[in-house]
């Protein structure tokens, strides 16, 4: 993940990322939109225990829904970001 990619859609859609994710406070979206990409996923796994992976894909199941708006790749610029497997919990 791109620290760039991260702070743009938190920049554009945090109220909705913010709701989608309701366990993360004040200062868990602050670390995240001041930090290197890896804040998500450390705040994401900490707040829900999660391991690695299930950050990961709950994240990009974040971005399908709510930036992407579809299945498939995440579209940044002129880049493509496959997503992983088919995410079997939900996150919110």
């Amino acid at each position: 993940m791109m620290t760039q990619l991260i702070h743009e859609v938190l920049n554009q859609r945090g109220a909705t990322f913010r709701a989608y994710f309701s366990a993360l406070n004040d200062q868990d979206f602050q670390a995240i939109l001041n930090g290197p990409s890896k804040t998500l996923l450390d705040v994401l796994q900490l707040r829900y225990g999660f391991g690695p992976g299930d950050a990961k894909a709950a994240w990009n199941d974040f971005v399908m829904r709510h930036v992407d708006g579809r299945a498939g790749a995440i579209q940044h610029g002129h880049r493509s970001y496959p997503l992983p497997g088919a995410c079997r919990r939900r996150y919110h």
